[in-house]
């Protein structure tokens, strides 16, 4: 089977996907078409069809006769998005079940990085990011996968933009991890679970008080 480059506006998507969830396209700010053509080296046809995807995903806006802008991000939005993460990724594990020892092992070494780089932020998010998905890979359900995708995506637009690790917040999250990871060594998955829900709950409880302060 022959392998195909993916087209320009899948490319340019991920770009731009990736902007706005690291805020380098702020909530609220204006999408300048033929600017960010030009910066990403693309015609403004592919462009505008990525910005329709992420339109219908929920992280552009079109406003009639204004344009393309990102999405806004709200405390009313969170309150209703932490919740669905905590269910689908929870469900995800309750599915995967126990995992090999490679997979813990795995667990625990990212673990164990994420812990070295509380004063990098940007290596810090992206361990963090890897640690969920490793987590929650050997689910057999594959569309419970893409949506558990799709979702922490929203999500990880309000851990950076307000909950950007470092020293204590890197603390927390490994401590978090620990807890689960040891649920999961002695085959307690109720409890990992729990765990698991209890992680995003406190991530949720932490992110209000500092959305409210910010706006």
């Amino acid at each position: 089977m022959a392998i195909r480059p993916r087209p320009l506006h899948a490319q340019a998507r991920q770009v731009v996907l990736e902007r706005i969830l690291r805020s380098d396209l702020e909530p609220g700010s204006r999408v300048v078409e033929s600017r960010l053509a030009k910066e990403l080296g693309v015609s403004r046809t592919p462009l505008r069809e990525a910005l329709m995807h992420l339109e219908r995903e929920g992280f552009i806006e079109l406003q009639p006769n204004r344009g393309f802008f990102v999405a806004q991000l709200s405390i009313g939005e969170a309150r209703e998005l932490y919740p669905i993460l905590g269910f689908l990724e929870s469900h995800a594990l309750e599915l995967t079940g126990a995992p090999e020892p490679t997979r813990t092992e795995h667990l625990a070494g990212l673990n164990d990085q994420l812990l070295s780089r509380e004063d990098a932020p940007e290596e810090a998010f992206s361990l963090n990011v890897e640690w969920h998905t490793v987590l929650t890979s050997g689910c057999p359900n594959g569309l419970l996968l893409k949506m558990l995708t799709q979702v922490r995506r929203k999500v990880y637009r309000y851990e950076w933009a307000y909950l950007s690790p470092g020293g204590e917040r890197v603390r927390d999250s490994v401590e978090f991890h620990d807890v689960i990871l040891t649920a999961l060594e002695t085959g307690d998955i109720a409890g990992a679970v729990e765990a698991l829900q209890h992680h995003w709950n406190a991530d949720l409880e932490a992110l209000i008080p500092v959305m409210a302060a910010s706006t």
